[in-house]
């Protein structure tokens, strides 16, 4: 059982996926001891399906860095999640603040708060009081009042963040990172991949940091997902030092209709139901990650503006009338 006041896991639907068949298999033999071949390692992090790849010619070279990549994932996790009871998160949320926080706890949330500014609003880490009371009612809709009730505890300016401290300025708010923590990761677990020495690698925690230019040069390639569950493809991405993230409705659910889901506007409390799908490439996938949950809860002719403001970002959304949208 969860301790009093978590989440049951949630499972999340993954919208992109590594085109395995795309990573040619090394040759064996002497000729191919110098050529950098992929090695993999998948796993579970934040209570999902990850992967991370790294081309080097040396297998025994590029596990001890995975071995590393792991210990970082379990570190992150210990801050972030919300399923650990004595995370960081957790004890946050718990008790209302936390004296000397770890660096990482404060950048993250600090870079929530840039997006949030960015998107008006509509990324808001502290929406957590909302997914509450949708998981209280076990797929039913909340009664208004406590719609309300919740909607006066979520407000990301009400939450200090300094590096001394960590503080709600409302009793019963609480944080929620889900929507941000998962590109956080798959950049912290590239930047330490790149201090071994390691500059092609595909990490995915949820979300995916490329860095380098894949197996053949052209970018590492990925897909997305038709939304829709019919196992086609919405694009296909060559990545070459770039992240991409997807939201969707779809991803997770309350409701077995889905008209009940994660994306929840912080300003209304209901979820929001303009997208199937929405995807954002950015140079980080801290950033992807943070403006696809964002953006998701904009109407579609507000995306154009918001993203012109920033620097090598795209979206790459399907509206739920079916209209693809690049911008």
């Amino acid at each position: 059982m969860p301790a009093k006041g978590m989440q049951t896991p949630i499972s999340r639907r993954r919208f992109v996926a590594v085109l395995a068949s795309a990573i040619p298999l090394a040759k064996m033999g002497a000729a191919a001891a110098a050529v950098a071949r992929p090695v993999h390692w998948r796993g579970i992090a934040m209570g999902a399906q990850a992967e991370i790849v790294l081309l080097h010619p040396e297998a025994a070279v590029a596990r001890k860095a995975l071995a590393a990549a792991v210990l970082e994932i379990i570190r992150l996790e210990n801050l972030f999640s919300l399923y650990e009871p004595n995370s960081e998160i957790c004890r946050l949320n718990r008790v209302g603040y936390i004296d000397a926080p770890s660096p990482d706890l404060v950048r993250l949330l600090s870079e929530a708060r840039s997006i949030s500014a960015a998107t008006a609003g509509a990324f808001d880490v502290t929406v957590q009081p909302f997914f509450l009371a949708y998981q209280r009612h076990s797929g039913a809709e909340p009664p208004a009042a406590e719609i309300v009730q919740a909607r006066g505890l979520v407000d990301q300016r009400k939450l200090r963040i300094s590096p001394a401290k960590l503080a709600f300025a409302r009793q019963g708010m609480a944080v929620t990172l889900n929507g941000i923590a998962q590109g956080y990761m798959s950049d912290r677990v590239s930047e330490l991949l790149r201090r071994h020495g390691f500059d092609r690698t595909l990490v995915n925690l949820g979300e995916i940091k490329a860095n380098g230019a894949g197996p053949d040069g052209r970018g590492w390639p990925l897909s997305i997902a038709q939304p829709d569950n019919s196992g086609g493809m919405l694009e296909q991405l060559r990545l070459t030092n770039r992240a991409v993230a997807t939201s969707a409705a779809s991803g997770h659910r309350f409701n077995p209709q889905g008209s009940l889901h994660h994306l929840i506007a912080p300003a209304s409390g209901r979820p929001s139901n303009d997208y199937q799908s929405l995807s954002v490439l950015a140079p980080t996938a801290t950033l992807a990650d943070g403006l696809s949950t964002g953006l998701s809860l904009l109407r579609p002719d507000a995306l154009a503006s918001i993203v012109s403001d920033f620097t090598n970002v795209e979206v790459i959304a399907k509206t739920t009338s079916g209209v693809l949208l690049r911008i």
